[in-house]
């Protein structure tokens, strides 16, 4: 059997909590179903969830029997996110636990009989989600509850601000469905689907700029890589220039070598074909002597 009922009339989602022979303490089946719950709302067409229990105590806190493992799932906003308003309505007591349940709430009626108390602080217990509570009421309020375990009631809770009206036993419910509440949580709806909308016009336009930054990341890393190959490109041509004019010094040197060389050859040239004359003309001296000396012996 299910200790979470759930209905949906006009707009509005009614979640009530149905374990009042226990006065509605936190198990963890309880916590899961809760849970569903509030998904379900976030996800459905309803605009207001009101969350309420059964019997004539709101929430006495963790069955100390079965208590929870994960209690933080009863919890409206925190175990699930939901974008759209809780009011809570409650009566008789609202113990430890069931603090942390309407303290997250946007709104809260509560019948004149209703009463907080986190009894935890008169046997040294402190945690969970209960630090919170310092930020939705005066802090020294807040600490009668924290460090004393005073009880607290509707009326001084609405004093103080924590509870947004008190009304007779019976009437908490319907005041939390009918007139200005209902009228104001659509207005508040209505202005949180608007921030949503705007919001994800904006995210859009944040990711087609960052989706142009990455083409300019791109543009630039393509510009950098053709510098990178014109400089490289760049040091190539100025080693094959500076190659070429170490090779046209060669060249030169080679002539300059080549000259010289021509030069020694014509000079020795000039010295053969001189000897070679001189050789010549002692050839034909000598020619001219044997001749004489064998008319000579002719005569003799």
């Amino acid at each position: 059997m299910g200790l979470v009922k759930v209905e949906s009339s006009e707009g509005i989602t009614t979640i009530t909590m149905a374990r009042a022979e226990k006065r509605n303490a936190l198990t963890q089946q309880l916590c899961d179903e809760l849970f569903e719950a509030y998904r379900a709302f976030e996800h459905g067409d309803d605009q207001v969830a009101v969350l309420q229990a059964d019997g004539p105590a709101f929430c006495v806190g963790a069955d100390l029997k079965d208590p929870p493992a994960a209690m933080w799932k009863a919890v409206p906003d925190v175990s699930y996110k939901l974008t759209k308003p809780v009011v809570a309505a409650t009566q008789g007591w609202v113990i430890g636990g069931g603090i942390c349940l309407v303290m997250t709430c946007d709104l809260m009626v509560s019948a004149d009989t209703t009463k907080f108390m986190y009894p935890e602080a008169k046997v040294g217990v402190f945690g969970g989600l209960m630090p919170g509570i310092v930020s939705r009421m005066p802090h020294k309020v807040a600490m009668e509850l924290l460090l004393l375990g005073e009880e607290i009631s509707a009326r001084r809770a609405y004093d103080v601000g924590f509870v947004n009206k008190v009304v007779p036993l019976g009437e908490e419910r319907k005041e939390a469905v009918t007139g200005q509440w209902n009228k104001a949580t659509e207005e508040v709806a209505g202005q949180i689907r608007a921030i949503q909308e705007t919001t994800s016009a904006s995210v859009e336009a944040l990711r087609s700029i960052a989706a142009q930054i990455q083409q300019l990341e791109a543009t630039s890393v393509s510009i950098a890589a053709a510098v990178d190959q014109q400089s490289v490109a760049g040091q190539d041509l100025a080693r094959s220039i500076d190659l070429a004019a170490r090779n046209t010094e060669d060249v030169s040197t080679n002539i300059g070598q080549l000259r010289e060389t021509s030069l020694s050859t014509g000079a020795a040239a000039s010295q053969v074909l001189t000897s070679s004359t001189e050789l010549e003309q002692q050839a034909g001296m000598l020619k001219s002597q044997v001749q004489d000396f064998l008319s000579h012996v002719r005569f003799a």
